[in-house]
């Protein structure tokens, strides 16, 4: 899986992402298009983090997230 497949539910992405990383505002995230690159910087900006750290935050979440996923659908 891929960002575009656990972002088609936006809202609740949004509620996942905010969960991860604190400091962002899900209701901010919610009203913006689900853009990778903005979320990154997002997270970099309020994490203090790098923009590359912010990515390997993003990239290890987005795999949890998509193993979730797939543990959830052969449960079934």
């Amino acid at each position: 899986m891929n960002w575009q497949s656990i972002t088609r539910n936006w809202s609740l992405t949004a509620e996942r992402l905010a969960q991860r990383f604190p400091q962002l505002d899900a209701e901010a995230l919610r009203s913006r298009l689900p853009n990778r690159e903005a979320v990154t910087h997002e997270i970099a900006e309020r994490h203090d983090l790098t923009l590359r750290e912010a990515e390997r935050e993003l990239d290890d979440w987005v795999f949890a997230q998509t193993a979730a996923q797939q543990l959830d659908r052969l449960a079934g």
